[in-house]
């Protein structure tokens, strides 16, 4: 959700003339992606340092309203919802967090109630329930084991495919907490299990950094759609995986085509950083299979004018008989030429 800065201005009199730059700054931050676990636990940590609390947004007064309601009613989704977005305008109300959290446990939310729990705890240091909540973040911790316990026992391809990839597209940052659960799956004897858990890790993108090192080593799996799974997931994760680059060119040469597709694409998020891999990804642009070819160019694009000795190869791409790989070559020329200059 992104939250309009003049709308909240309007809203919210004075908000932005609230004490302490570091808030203004981070709040603006935070409303551009209120999704960033990361952004709004430094709005927290802000107002924790401010004498006085910023003043609450009306919506967020009324959200919350509805939310309360919605629980006193079982309509613990509504209520999670209705709350989720309360806190989305304000996220130093403290207070918020202890119903959303209560929702979301009653909904079978199990890591956004974890999550939310530990906001409460760090918005509210000096609380005296702290230790009450803190047994309830074990509770839950122990019922999301079990859950994912379950989860990974039953995992397959086609499960994965639809209520578990709707579900972990829904947990957002919360998703987090179930990486080292996936990471395990990863290692199951069973290949669908390591190709569903290699697949949710993928759409948890970056969120699931921790799960890299287990996935690179299911780049060597002996079954091909692990191996492309993996690789896939990789390809998702950002400039992150650097490190792995050594793999990732390993991975050029595989004998899957998807698995060489992703390997490319991961080795373009890498950009600049990835100069190393260039040699190699010339070579790759006379794969046999064009969207090989067309993402090895876009990666060669994705560097920049560390790719400067690729232009020959990228060049000679114009008469392809892909028009895809057509376009991705001139595009990646383009790329790397006025990057240059």
């Amino acid at each position: 959700m992104k939250v309009s800065i003049l709308i909240l201005a309007v809203l919210i009199p004075g908000f932005l003339r609230a004490e302490g730059s570091s808030f203004r700054k981070d709040l603006s931050a935070y409303y551009k992606n209120t999704n960033d676990l990361a952004s709004r636990e430094k709005v927290i940590r802000d107002v924790l340092a401010m004498k006085k609390t910023p003043a609450l947004p009306k919506k967020a007064i009324a959200l919350k309203k509805a939310g309360e309601d919605a629980l006193q009613k079982s309509q613990f989704k509504d209520a999670a919802q209705s709350l989720q977005t309360a806190s989305d305008w304000a996220p130093w109300y403290t207070g918020i967090y202890g119903d959303l959290a209560q929702a979301q446990e009653k909904a079978g939310l199990y890591p956004e109630a974890i999550q939310n729990l530990n906001l409460y705890l760090l918005a509210a240091p000096e609380a005296s329930d702290r230790p009450r909540i803190q047994d309830r973040v074990q509770k839950l911790e122990d019922e999301n084991k079990h859950w994912m316990a379950d989860l990974i026992e039953h995992l397959d391809v086609d499960s994965a495919g639809n209520t578990l990839a709707a579900r972990f597209g829904e947990m957002g940052p919360a998703a987090k907490i179930e990486v080292p659960f996936l990471v395990k799956a990863l290692k199951n004897n069973d290949e669908d299990t390591r190709v569903g858990a290699a697949m949710l890790l993928g759409l948890m993108g970056p969120d699931a950094a921790g799960a890299m090192p287990a996935l690179v080593d299911r780049l060597d799996d002996p079954v091909t759609t692990v191996r492309a799974q993996a690789a896939d997931a990789l390809s998702k994760m950002g400039p992150g995986v650097a490190p792995f680059m050594p793999d990732l060119i390993d991975s050029l040469r595989d004998d899957d085509a998807n698995v060489r597709i992703s390997a490319s694409f991961a080795l373009g998020n890498i950009g600049p950083g990835a100069v190393k891999a260039v040699p190699a990804l010339i070579k790759v642009l006379r794969d046999p299979d064009p969207w090989v070819r067309s993402n090895a160019a876009y990666a060669l694009g994705k560097i920049g004018p560390g790719a400067k000795e690729a232009l020959p190869a990228l060049e000679g791409l114009s008469g392809d008989p892909d028009l895809k790989v057509q376009k991705s070559a001139a595009w990646a020329v383009k790329k790397i030429n006025a990057t240059a200059e």
